[in-house]
């Protein structure tokens, strides 16, 4: 038996997050947590990038390559005045 305990989660699901992708930061919203996989027990998350939604890509990064965000403000046609 381990004599570690558990740790909880860092982000849950519909968490803003951002992470180095390409040449910069950029922000993804969580929308599943894989949990604790593998020999060596890495948290996953599966985030959705905030991109063009026409271009919807969705992938698995461990929780150690992100970082909290807040949720991004939108001010395109539709937007909420400020």
């Amino acid at each position: 038996m381990s004599n570690s305990k558990k740790q909880p989660p860092l982000f849950r699901v519909g968490d803003w997050v951002s992470l180095v992708y390409g040449r910069g930061r950029v922000l993804a919203q969580v929308v599943e947590d894989r949990g604790p996989l593998g020999v060596s027990r890495q948290r996953l998350y599966r985030i959705r990038l905030d991109r063009d939604p026409s271009e919807a890509g969705t992938f698995e990064v461990r929780e150690e390559y992100l970082e909290a965000a807040t949720k991004p403000e939108k001010n395109g046609p539709g937007a909420a005045p400020k």
